[in-house]
């Protein structure tokens, strides 16, 4: 089990990154003063953990896996992380901010999944 687990540390380390970060207090997150810039770090933070995931998947099991799983999976997650930041100092639970980690979610799967197509086929030429 920790060989398997192992094998997705980016992974891992994405999550725990992610977990960090939401339970951070608000006064602890730094101001940049740029108007929603959290939506673009939300869409970044599950954009990577996505990206990370297809790689590690793709490295241990020469195939990609079921693109709809994965989404529903990851989308599950950055659910809890928003319902989470209900219980966390001077935070709150943002329905935008789940858009915009939704949106990373299958952004970062399309790429995966239009890439390994494409590649798959120049391999067959």
């Amino acid at each position: 089990m920790v060989k398997k687990l192992m094998g997705y540390k980016f992974t891992i380390g994405a999550i725990i990154l992610i977990l960090i970060a939401i339970w951070m207090p608000g006064s602890s997150v730094p101001q940049v003063g740029i108007p929603n810039i959290d939506k673009l770090v939300h869409f970044g933070m599950f954009f990577v953990l996505t990206g990370v995931y297809y790689l590690e998947y793709l490295i241990r099991n020469r195939k990609l896996p079921i693109w709809y799983y994965v989404v529903a999976c990851i989308f599950v997650f950055a659910g809890s992380t928003e319902v989470m930041q209900l219980f966390a100092a001077e935070r709150s639970m943002d329905l935008l901010d789940l858009s915009a980690d939704t949106i990373g979610i299958f952004v970062a799967s399309l790429l995966w999944v239009v890439a390994v197509k494409i590649r798959m086929k120049k391999a067959q030429n």
